[in-house]
């Protein structure tokens, strides 16, 4: 499980909300927004690995993924807090089908203002228990030449 493949599967799902999504720009530097009145970025912020199973035989991962919100529009049927609504309304507890987890937000909050746009971060975590596969070294034949 890497965290391009948790990006793809929200992107498909923000897009099948009808919301305008995006991956994060490779240079976000100078980024405008491509549709009105605006979009929602999506990118891989890092992992934690919070429990470890002394036995080796799962793991558990925490995939955390930022939500950014750039709109110039707050309220309305196009505005900020009608897609808040409808993303937490999908992904808060979400559990695609492609992918063994479920997503669960941390936190959110405004992060700035800038010549009429708004950005919004929104932070989640996709929870993934996986079998860690080992080797058990000690039942592995020793072939000699």
């Amino acid at each position: 499980m890497d965290g391009q493949k948790v990006e793809d599967t929200i992107l498909k799902e923000i897009t099948n909300l009808s919301i305008p999504a995006l991956l994060f720009p490779e240079s976000p530097d100078g980024y405008f927004p491509r549709s009105s009145p605006g979009e929602v970025l999506i990118r891989y912020t890092g992992c934690k690995y919070p429990l470890r199973d002394v036995s080796g035989v799962t793991i558990e991962k925490n995939i955390s993924i930022e939500l950014l919100y750039v709109t110039r529009s707050l309220r309305g049927d196009n505005g900020l807090y009608q897609w808040l609504d409808k993303i937490t309304e999908k992904l808060e507890g979400y559990s695609p089908s492609s992918i063994a987890g479920h997503f669960e937000i941390t936190d959110e909050g405004f992060t700035d203002y800038s010549d009429g746009t708004w950005y919004y971060a929104q932070n989640m975590i996709f929870k993934i228990t996986a079998d860690n596969e080992q080797t058990d070294l000690y039942t592995t034949p020793i072939i000699r030449a």
